[in-house]
């Protein structure tokens, strides 16, 4: 075990937490297909549990790798990466499954470009952010240079995954808060959202339906109605045929102590049962402690990735770090509110725990990078106090101001 863990770099306790994270997941997924498995493979859940398991092991391996690479490295790359997706995301949106999916034929494999353009997104933002840092407070110089690639990516990515839009958004607008955009900008932008969202919605109930099958719009209305349906009509008169109703009969039955590993009802009514309501499976199987250890688990990993943000030696990673860990913690956090039915069904998985190739190796490789910052940080500090061992202290100098270390990329 010590052999091991000399071999893995960076905060110890992330390689901990993501490995909690994986078992759990390889049993969620193994207890929640059922009724997929007897739909498709004659009652095999073997089959998804394996190939669930193939894509952890891929997703670590690929972690491992990206935590063994300088950081800085990703400086570079976020450009390339940025540009590539425009194109992808844009072929993707015309020819793509559903808009959200390329197909792989004969191999049965599928990839999601909406993961891989928000990891190149956070990345290249953190990189602006760094460099811009003298003109932030410009909206000229500082502020429209960094919101643009953001905008064109998520209007690239809404028409066919709102979710994903809206996750990526929230991420770069806490990233600009972070990286000391002025916040008379910030606010212009939310306040302009807001707007936009509300007009979209009066719009949307005001179509016929006839116009509403065009693109996803009918499907936003629908969950919109749902949404405020469960909210304005009782428990008993809810409509059991529902997934959300589906899902929070599964926590109810959760109770206290949980049914038990493998003994959820619900899993055979709720059709992503593996995926998107997976969360409400491990409440009804284990009760208060899939409620709260689940939870836990991603606020602790949060918690040490803003040790990794403190201690980093550098603005860009930094930046890179705390935005990598919010866009995770945040896309759980809307995935366990859906759950609950504090916000409308989203799509949005549970980040290394439910059911999905592409989104666990991004998962994977982002917490790979976040590794990287604390392991190179680390090594930048020693050297740099091996270096001034001999020289005298210097004098204190007031940082209050900046919520962040301004320095080389």
């Amino acid at each position: 075990m010590d052999s091991i863990f000399s071999k893995l770099k960076g905060d110890k306790t992330i390689w901990i937490v993501v490995a909690i994270l994986a078992m759990i997941s390889v049993v969620a997924v193994y207890t929640s297909t059922k009724a997929l498995a007897f739909k498709y493979t004659g009652g095999n859940t073997e089959i998804y549990a394996l190939r669930h398991a193939f894509f952890l092991i891929i997703g670590l391996g690929l972690m491992y790798i990206a935590h063994l690479a300088d950081y800085n490295y990703y400086s570079k790359i976020a450009q390339i990466l940025l540009i590539a997706c425009i194109p992808l995301l844009l072929l993707t949106g015309i020819l793509g499954r559903d808009g959200r999916w390329i197909d792989f034929p004969f191999i049965n494999l599928s990839f999601q470009p909406s993961e891989l353009a928000k990891l190149a997104l956070i990345m290249y933002l953190a990189r602006m952010l760094t460099l811009k840092q003298k003109t932030i407070k410009s909206f000229k110089d500082g502020f429209f240079p960094v919101f643009g690639p953001v905008f064109l990516v998520c209007f690239l990515i809404f028409p066919s995954d709102l979710s994903t839009a809206v996750l990526i958004f929230i991420t770069c607008l806490i990233m600009m808060f972070i990286g000391r955009v002025h916040f008379k900008h910030i606010l212009s932008l939310i306040t302009l959202t807001v707007v936009t969202a509300a007009l979209t919605i009066s719009t949307l109930f005001s179509l016929s339906d006839d116009a509403l099958k065009t693109a996803r719009l009918e499907t936003w209305k629908h969950r919109l109605t749902l949404f405020w349906d469960d909210w304005t009509t009782s428990y008993y008169d809810m409509d059991i045929t529902k997934h959300a109703t589906q899902a929070r009969i599964a926590i109810a039955n959760g109770s206290l102590t949980g049914l038990g590993p493998g003994k959820s009802r619900q899993k055979n009514f709720l059709p992503e049962a593996y995926a998107d309501y997976i969360y409400s499976i491990i409440v009804e199987e284990y009760g208060v402690f899939g409620v709260f250890g689940i939870l836990f688990l991603y606020l602790f990993f949060l918690y040490r990735c803003v040790l990794i943000f403190e201690r980093s030696a550098g603005t860009f990673g930094a930046l890179l770090a705390i935005s990598l860990a919010i866009s995770i913690v945040t896309q759980a956090m809307m995935n366990m509110m859906v759950n609950v039915g504090l916000l409308p069904v989203t799509g949005v998985t549970l980040p290394l725990v439910s059911r999905g190739g592409t989104s666990i190796i991004m998962t994977c490789i982002s917490i790979g990078v976040i590794l990287s910052v604390d392991h190179y940080s680390s090594l930048k500090k020693k050297g740099r106090k091996k270096k001034t061992k001999a020289l005298p202290t210097p004098a204190k100098t007031s940082t209050r101001g900046n919520p962040i270390k301004l320095g080389k990329i």
